[in-house]
């Protein structure tokens, strides 16, 4: 090789981030697309349905190990429930009352601060001064992103939908992180699509059924959530956890919520507000101190923590999560 040639496996990593938050973040647009002609839980269970058989379809040409025994097999239906179907129809609920993508996006990302809450309780994790700093300030960005939200008359609902959405990743990303460390990724994914599926479908026939039109405003955003943002957004998550460490993608998935209200602008007609851009803004702050690594003092007698690192929890948690 050329002294002056960068090996391809080198290119790769260097570029990988840069298509990774594209394809991986674009969820929020895709689905604020789809539902201008669809129904939130219709789009929410065809693209269960139809990415659990694509995913399916993986694992049985991988020939990947299916979980043996109860006790592996109900973590994955739970946080199934939790992860897709209160995750998506909490989002998509929302964005179909009138919450903006980018304001969606944003609360979804509050979930790191309470997962950093929770993983006190359930991991035996330990809530720094410097991250219970970090989640106070994240919920204040959020707070003064919501001002301008809250007045409209399905404000409330939405705010609701949205933090319900935010919760459920939470609590199966704890879940997740608690049971499946030994599951493979791709087999509990589909299989929580295919859980999920059935319930949306008959939360569907609450709110109008799983009818969609056949035209390309549904189709189109409807194929991109289920291949991109689903399939080729987890293959990408996969890359990322393989050739980065834990904080550089953790700092890329902060990046996921300005990057959807820049993209709204133009895709969904959403324009921007003082108050969502300092929002945004803040929240970042508040996330960055909880997800990436404190200044630490060295010491020998320092035990690991019981459950690995926050680090390593937001990594593998985001295994079972395709932007909305």
């Amino acid at each position: 090789m050329n002294r002056y040639e960068i090996p391809l496996s080198t290119v790769w990593t260097r570029i990988l981030p840069f298509v990774f938050l594209p394809v991986y973040g674009s969820g929020y647009i895709a689905g604020g697309l789809g539902l201008h002609t669809m129904r939130p839980f219709a789009m929410t269970f065809w693209r269960f349905a139809l990415a659990g058989i694509v995913v399916l379809v993986i694992v049985l040409v991988r020939r990947a190990r299916w979980p043996r025994g109860w006790r592996q097999w109900w973590p994955i239906l739970v946080v199934g429930l939790l992860i897709q179907v209160v995750q998506f129809g909490g989002n998509y609920t929302a964005m179909g009352l009138g919450m903006p993508a980018g304001l969606t996006s944003l609360i979804a990302g509050s979930s790191s601060l309470m997962i950093a809450i929770g993983a006190v309780p359930i991991l035996h994790e330990r809530l720094t001064g410097w991250r219970l700093a970090g989640v106070i300030i994240g919920f204040v960005g959020v707070a003064v992103a919501l001002a301008d939200h809250l007045g409209i008359p399905s404000g409330p609902v939405g705010v609701f939908a949205a933090f319900s959405a935010a919760l459920g990743y939470a609590g199966g990303s704890l879940l997740q992180r608690r049971r499946l460390r030994d599951v493979d990724s791709w087999v509990s994914v589909g299989i929580q699509f295919l859980v999920a599926a059935p319930i949306t479908f008959v939360l569907a026939q609450f709110t109008g059924g799983v009818g969609i039109p056949l035209t390309a405003e549904s189709l189109a955003p409807l194929a991109w959530l289920v291949l991109a943002n689903s399939v080729l957004g987890m293959w990408l998550l996969g890359q990322m956890l393989r050739h980065h460490p834990a904080a550089t993608l953790s700092a890329w998935s902060n990046l996921i919520p300005p990057f959807t209200v820049v993209l709204a602008v133009p895709f969904l007609g959403q324009p921007l507000s003082l108050t969502l851009v300092v929002g945004v803004v803040v929240t970042l702050a508040g996330t960055a101190l909880v997800v990436l690594p404190a200044p630490r003092r060295r010491s020998r007698d320092a035990a690991p923590p019981a459950h690995g690192s926050r680090e390593e929890l937001v990594a593998a948690s985001a295994a079972s999560r395709p932007e909305a």
